[in-house]
């Protein structure tokens, strides 16, 4: 009885690692003010608003 209550906390505790390294994001946060766009990043953004809103608003 004892082996099984010693796997079954081995097997949560793999289980709870593999979940936290499977969904940690490496790096850190940015912080701080955004800078400004490109030109070529306006635009993108531009094409990016019409499309999106066509997909939303037109298509449904």
């Amino acid at each position: 009885m004892t082996n099984l209550i010693v796997f079954g906390l081995i097997l949560i505790v793999f289980l709870t690692l593999c979940g936290y390294f499977m969904s940690r994001m490496p790096g850190r946060s940015f912080s701080g003010p955004l800078p400004d766009l490109t030109a070529s990043e306006r635009l993108l953004k531009d094409r990016l608003h019409t499309h999106v809103e066509t997909l939303a608003g037109t298509i449904g």
